[in-house]
């Protein structure tokens, strides 16, 4: 299956919306609902799962979630401040 955008346009496209970095690319075809790539984001400590049309490159929906595993040295989360038990 040949789409006209790329993986890694799909990747610079959903890197766009969230900024961070793509972790995943995949492609994905549906009878009805066409082609379009699901692009993992690891940005500001949060996953975004991006779906981005494969063919025009839109962005098409942004899902995202705050997971403690995706803080690393790349793109840190913002710091927390420890509780006052004084």
């Amino acid at each position: 299956m040949f789409a006209p955008v790329s993986g890694k346009q799909a990747a610079a496209a959903a890197t766009a919306q969230t900024g961070g970095y793509a972790d995943d690319v995949e492609f994905e075809y549906d009878y009805h609902t066409g082609s379009r790539y699901e692009v993992d984001v690891i940005a500001g400590g949060q996953k975004h799962e991006v779906i981005v049309d494969a063919n025009n490159g839109k962005v098409l929906a942004v899902k995202s979630k705050y997971k403690k595993q995706y803080d690393n040295a790349r793109d840190p989360a913002p710091a927390v401040p420890a509780p006052n038990n004084g």
